[in-house]
C-alpha cells in the first residue's frame, strides 16, 4: 500500500484492444517498487469523475495506448495512441534517420525511374479505413504504373474514395515476410515474425494496380502464414529508435521489412492508434496458438517487467 505518493500515473484502457489484468499486473509491479508512484486504471469508456479528481492532487502522467474516447484528465501529461496517415509518418521517420522505403503520392504528373525505384512499386490507399488489415495494397510494375481518376476505378476499390501513396518495394524474399514489435515508451514488449506460406506473383505476371495482390502480413486473408516469436537484435534497436518520431505515442506497433538481398532493414509503418497490444487483444483471439500464445507474447522480454520500468522512469521524468 501507498502512503507518501508524490506522482500519480493513470493507465487508460480501452475494452478488447487489452485486457484489463495486463494493466493490473503492471500497476502491481509498479506500486511494489516504486513508493513515490500511485497508479490508477481508466477505460476511454468513461469519463471518471471521482477517479479524475483522486487523481489531480498529485502531478499525473496519463498514459494510453488507444486515443482516450470518454476519459478526460483534470491535469497530468498525457501520452495517447493517435491516427497518423502513413505519409506523414514516413517523412517524420526520415527526419529522425529511420530506414524507410522511397515514397510520394500518386498525382498525374507521377513518372518513377525504374533504375531507382526497382522492378516494381507498392501502391497504398491512404485512407486509414482502407490501409487497415492490408485492404486494397497492389504490386505494380513501375513501368505499367499510371495515375487513374477515381471513376477509372471499379465499384468498391479504395480508389473511388482515397488517394494513393506510391511505395518502393522492399522484397524479403519469394514469400512476404515481416517484424512486429510492439513497444511501450521504445521499449519492446514482444517481436513476431510473420511470413506468407503462398509465393507473391513474379514481376512479369503484375498487372497495372486494378487488382489487390495478397501483400499484406496482417491481411484479412485466408492465404496460410506462419508466425513465431522473433529476437533479432538489429530489429529491436531499429523498433526502439523509432520512438523518437512521435515521443507522445506511447505504443506503436512497428512494422520492419528485411530486405533478402543484403539484409537491411526498413520500417514500413508504424501502428499508432490501431489495436496493436496483440498480447490480449480480442483481435488477435484467433491467432495466439502455436508458437504464439498469450504466455509466450508476454514471457518472451517479461512485457510487464518493461512495462513497470519504463512507466516508472517516464512518470517520474513527466509527470505534471
Amino acid at each position: 500500500m501507498i502512503f507518501y505518493a508524490e506522482r500519480h500515473l493513470i493507465l487508460v484502457n480501452r475494452p478488447g484492444w487489452q485486457r484489463v489484468a495486463d494493466f493490473e499486473a503492471i500497476k502491481a509491479r509498479i506500486e511494489a517498487s516504486a513508493g513515490d508512484i500511485e497508479v490508477f486504471i481508466a477505460t476511454t469508456e468513461s469519463r471518471h469523475p471521482v477517479l479524475r479528481k483522486r487523481a489531480a492532487r498529485r502531478p499525473t502522467l496519463v498514459v494510453s495506448p488507444s486515443p482516450l474516447g470518454e476519459f478526460r484528465a483534470e491535469r497530468g501529461k498525457i501520452l495517447c495512441g493517435r491516427t497518423i496517415e502513413k505519409d506523414e509518418q514516413l517523412h517524420r521517420l526520415r527526419e529522425v534517420g529511420i530506414p524507410v522505403p522511397l515514397s510520394e503520392i500518386l498525382t498525374p504528373e507521377t513518372r518513377l525511374d525504374p533504375a531507382i525505384w526497382g522492378p516494381a512499386v507498392l501502391l497504398k490507399p491512404l485512407g486509414y479505413d482502407w490501409t487497415s488489415k492490408g485492404k486494397g495494397i497492389a504490386l505494380v510494375p513501375t513501368a505499367k504504373l499510371r495515375y487513374r481518376p477515381p471513376e477509372e476505378y471499379p465499384e468498391r476499390h479504395p480508389g473511388r474514395h482515397t488517394p494513393f501513396m506510391v511505395q518502393s518495394f522492399i522484397d524479403t524474399g519469394p514469400c512476404v515476410s515481416a517484424y512486429r514489435v510492439n513497444t511501450l515508451l521504445g521499449e519492446a514488449l514482444y517481436c513476431m515474425h510473420t511470413e506468407l506460406l503462398a509465393p507473391r506473383a513474379a514481376f512479369d505476371e503484375l498487372g497495372d494496380g486494378i487488382e489487390s495482390r495478397t501483400l499484406a502480413t496482417n491481411a484479412a486473408t485466408k492465404v496460410p502464414r506462419r508466425r513465431r516469436m522473433a529476437d533479432d537484435a538489429d530489429v529491436l534497436a531499429l523498433a526502439r529508435a523509432c520512438r523518437a518520431a512521435y515521443p507522445d505515442v506511447p505504443v506503436m506497433g512497428v512494422d520492419i521489412l528485411r530486405d533478402v538481398r543484403d539484409g537491411s532493414l526498413h520500417v514500413l509503418e508504424l501502428n499508432t492508434a490501431s489495436d496493436t497490444w496483440h498480447i490480449s487483444s480480442t483481435s488477435f483471439d484467433g491467432d495466439r496458438t502455436g508458437d504464439i500464445t498469450y504466455e509466450l507474447m508476454a514471457g518472451q522480454f517479461g512485457a510487464w517487467d518493461v512495462a513497470a520500468r519504463v512507466l516508472i522512469e517516464a512518470t517520474r521524468a513527466l509527470a505534471l
